[in-house]
């Protein structure tokens, strides 16, 4: 993700380096298929958690047996 934090460049350099290491690595079907069944697991669960922020069921305050400590987890939750 580029911010505005005044690391952009190295960010963006940073992940086109990261994507050539691994498409210089890969050699097989199965490689790929790999990879790509990350990729899809990783947006699958970022889109999950989206979905329930969106709709305000976020998970760090479903069941905390500790009083009070769901408060203090919502400002750490993603």
């Amino acid at each position: 993700m580029l911010t505005a934090d005044g690391y952009s460049a190295y960010n963006t350099l940073s992940l086109i380096v990261f994507f050539l290491i691994i498409a210089g690595n890969v050699r097989t079907l199965e490689q790929s298929l790999r990879i790509l069944g990350a990729i899809v697991v990783a947006g699958t669960t970022a889109a999950v958690h989206g979905i329930f922020s969106i709709q305000e069921s976020h998970f760090s305050t479903w069941s905390h047996p500790t009083p009070g400590l769901s408060q203090r987890w919502e400002t750490l939750s993603f």
